[in-house]
């Protein structure tokens, strides 16, 4: 027998009129959720109910028993973390202590969304709450920077200083903050060897049947991307277009019903900061002989910014080729502005997820 009728007993009382059966009835459900007998759909209900309890009621010990049933029984469950997300829009009037609960939940959804909101408090008025706020952030995911160059030149290479000058302050910018780098041209990628791979599993054709190291593969490199809270790309035109070492990343990690939005997924990459770091040869100006040709930079903006929603920050410096005085004077203005521009973005980006 399970406690699975138990439940809906005890959340009605959560709206009883008397908090004190309000507070008893939170704490046997928080006794349910610390035990093996509910089933993953019931706790997920349970704790939807205390949730919302927290929302409703302003009694202090009520408030109080419901956070302790959430935050002593989540650890025991692997609910989504939009069931307490809610919570989020009552911490400004929680007591300090109340916040503390508040805290602990939130760090154990393991969700990088939360990461900003406990921040938030970093610089809270009351020291306990302050340093509740600080032992959280450490148990939630290191803050990453999935960092790609692409540049055939390892040694004078523009693209390549600028995102290396951006990735050491985003390092440097708060404690734990983790930098994966992957070189696109000294350990390039295969080109994708199955059409079917463009698409999540759920969208291909029945007969659909990839290498399994290549979907291995692919899998590896979008679940690299997915767990980036920062994407950084060097990368210089090469014939008006990208490196063929980039383009093959995007093709692996562009997946409707995976990294983009279909009639199976959502967008999970939406809003996350995604910087192009972009070198050229020559003027691309409007009214330059290059102008429109550029066929790099707006194919990541499609597909990174309008395809996959990401946020997407552009960085350029351009002549680098130039020989003209003036054209050297010029390339050597906008390599110094985007060196400064970078490390200024890394620093922010790296403080502020």
């Amino acid at each position: 027998m399970t406690a699975d009728p138990v439940v809906p007993a005890a959340l009605t009382r959560l709206a009883h009129p008397e908090p004190r059966q309000r507070e008893l009835a939170a704490a046997e459900l928080g006794d349910l959720l610390r035990g093996n007998a509910l089933k993953a759909r019931a706790a997920e209900t349970v704790i939807a109910g205390l949730v919302d309890l927290v929302l409703r009621d302003h009694d202090p010990v009520v408030t109080e028993e419901a956070l302790h049933a959430i935050g002593e029984g989540l650890p025991h469950r692997d609910p989504p973390s939009q069931l307490v997300m809610p919570l989020v829009q009552r911490m400004p009037s929680l007591a300090p202590n109340l916040l503390e609960h508040v805290f602990g939940i939130l760090a154990c959804t393991r969700d990088r969304a939360v990461r900003p909101v406990i921040k938030s408090y970093s610089d809270h008025a009351v020291p306990a709450v302050r340093d509740a706020a600080a032992d959280a952030l450490t148990e939630l995911p290191p803050t990453t920077l999935l960092h790609l160059d692409s540049s055939a030149e390892r040694s004078t290479s523009r693209s390549r200083a600028i995102t290396a000058a951006f990735a050491s302050a985003f390092r440097a910018a708060a404690p734990g903050n983790v930098v994966v780098h992957r070189d696109l041209h000294a350990d390039p990628l295969p080109h994708l060897p199955d059409a079917s791979l463009h698409w999540a599993q759920g969208l291909r054709q029945a007969d659909a049947s990839p290498d399994q190291a290549a979907e291995d593969l692919q899998r590896r490199l979008v679940a690299e991307l997915l767990s980036a809270d920062v994407l950084l790309i060097g990368f210089p035109l090469y014939n008006y277009s990208l490196p063929s070492s980039l383009k093959a990343w995007l093709d692996h990690i562009h997946v409707p019903g995976t990294t983009a939005p279909s009639a199976i997924s959502g967008a999970p990459l939406a809003g996350r900061p995604a910087v192009l770091v972009t070198t050229r040869g020559g003027d691309y100006d409007d009214g330059s002989v290059n102008e429109g040709r550029d066929h790099a930079t707006p194919v990541l903006e499609l597909i990174l910014g309008e395809e996959m929603g990401m946020a997407v920050t552009v960085i350029t410096t351009s002549l680098t080729l130039g020989t003209q005085p003036e054209q050297v004077d010029r390339s050597e203005n906008e390599y110094t502005d985007a060196l400064r521009l970078a490390r200024d973005l890394g620093a922010r980006l790296g403080r502020a997820r």
